[in-house]
Parts: C-alpha cells; sequence; structure tokens
C-alpha cells in the first residue's frame, strides 16, 4: 500500500520560496530608487554603479519569480514595450 502525505516540508518549501520572492522584490525596489537618486546627483560613477545594481537586481528578481531570465531563455526581455 502506498500513502501520499503533504505535510510541514511542502508548507516550508513554498514559505521560502515567498520570502524569496518578496526579499528579492524588495532589493529590486531598493536598486531603482538607488538609481533614481545617483541620477539627481549626475555622478557617472554613481550611477553606473546603480545601474550595475539594478541589473544584478532585475535578474535576481527574474529567477526568484520564475525560475529563468529572459536571456537564459534566449529571448532580449524588453520591458515596457508591446
Amino acid at each position: 500500500m502506498t500513502t501520499t502525505t503533504t505535510g510541514p516540508a511542502d508548507t516550508t518549501h513554498n514559505r521560502s520560496a515567498q520570502i524569496i520572492r518578496a526579499e528579492t522584490a524588495r532589493r529590486l525596489y531598493e536598486a531603482e530608487w538607488a538609481l533614481h537618486c545617483a541620477h539627481q546627483t549626475g555622478i557617472d560613477a554613481w550611477i553606473a554603479a546603480a545601474s550595475d545594481h539594478l541589473h544584478e537586481a532585475v535578474r535576481d528578481y527574474l529567477l526568484a519569480r520564475g525560475g529563468t531570465t529572459p536571456a537564459a531563455r534566449g529571448t532580449c526581455g524588453s520591458l515596457g514595450s508591446s
């Protein structure tokens, strides 16, 4: 006889995934805000660093959300175009 149960292990995994997605979303928001602030200063080095940080945050967020990035799927993944 085979039995299948779902228990705390499944819930823990789902909760961990939710926490990771929430954490990456927060980092994405903070990176967007940092880039905005860097643009306000007009300091090229700060803008470049903030832009790099935003790029990493977008990649991490997409990975947490769907498991792959547009680049990994072979698409350009343009944002905001229709």
